[in-house]
């Protein structure tokens, strides 16, 4: 009945009445409206990633794996990734220490980790492939500062929306120029937090920092994007170290997200309405879950 629907539907997906939890459907609107949001080519495009990542799990509830990796592979998370790991968290304060795989990309250097074990970058030789990249296969720690790089060979030179979500805090870097950094440890949707950046033509290194605290399905995921969101095609990750040429500097530009710029701006212009800012909690609280 309105013309942008999709911050209320993200505000209320997981409500019954829409989505509902991940997981097996047992209702057929529910199955319908996923449908009918992928359809639509004025759908919000982390919503259609949501979608797929929806109608994957219900598909992998439903015992139709072949059919859930169909949707899943549609997500538009960064696959392929190299890891190294793990380092100290004492009290989250790994997230502000240079443990050195920022400054060494390749596979000879070594690193010393938590437990001054020596420890190089490596490729898992299965990779989970739902959307996120949880990191608990790769190491046994609850509490860690862990790093992932995957390298990336763009056509052409071009602008593009880096967005991530994690379990945990996280930095991200793009040939070595910082783009996003969140120092509060969360449990978020995907697409939280965006930044404007440029790929270079030819090879990008992209790098993941994540840290996390007493965390059983510590995780996180990357998605290039347009300007709508949407996944752009053939920017595949490579767990195989490329050379590339570094940054010279970050020129990522912050965007804040779509359904809480909605509200913001509907609470500004109807201060009094109190539907407005009970669905901006809905969506806050979604993408800000702290971890206590």
């Amino acid at each position: 009945q309105v013309d942008n629907p999709y911050p209320y539907i993200y505000a209320l997906w997981f409500n019954e009445a829409v989505l509902g939890p991940y997981g097996k459907k047992h209702h057929g609107h529910q199955t319908k409206l996923l449908d009918k949001i992928l359809r639509d080519p004025k759908a919000h495009g982390t919503l259609l990633a949501a979608c797929h990542y929806q109608k994957g799990m219900h598909h992998l509830f439903s015992n139709r794996f072949d059919s859930s990796n169909v949707e899943f592979a549609q997500v538009g998370n960064l696959r392929n990734w190299q890891y190294v790991g793990p380092f100290e968290n004492l009290s989250q304060s790994g997230f502000y220490k240079n443990y050195g795989p920022l400054d060494h990309p390749d596979g000879k250097a070594t690193f010393v980790s938590n437990t001054s074990a020596k420890v190089k970058w490596f490729s898992p030789t299965v990779e989970i492939s739902d959307g996120w990249n949880p990191v608990i296969y790769q190491f046994n720690e609850r509490t860690a500062v862990v790093y992932a790089q995957t390298f990336i060979n763009s056509p052409k030179e071009q602008e593009i929306l880096c967005n991530a979500g994690a379990g945990g805090a996280i930095k991200i870097w793009i040939n070595d120029a910082l783009i996003l950094s969140e120092y509060t440890e969360r449990v978020t949707e995907m697409d939280t937090y965006t930044a404007k950046c440029k790929l270079q033509k030819g090879v990008n290194r992209v790098l993941v920092q994540l840290s996390y605290t007493n965390s059983n399905y510590a995780n996180f995921s990357v998605r290039l994007t347009d300007e709508r969101h949407r996944t752009i095609p053939g920017l595949i990750g490579s767990a195989q170290y490329k050379p590339y040429v570094k940054a010279t500097k970050s020129t990522a530009l912050p965007v804040k997200h779509f359904a809480e710029s909605f509200f913001q701006d509907k609470i500004g212009k109807e201060p009094g309405n109190l539907v407005n800012y009970l669905l901006l909690a809905d969506v806050y609280l979604r993408n800000r879950k702290l971890t206590e």
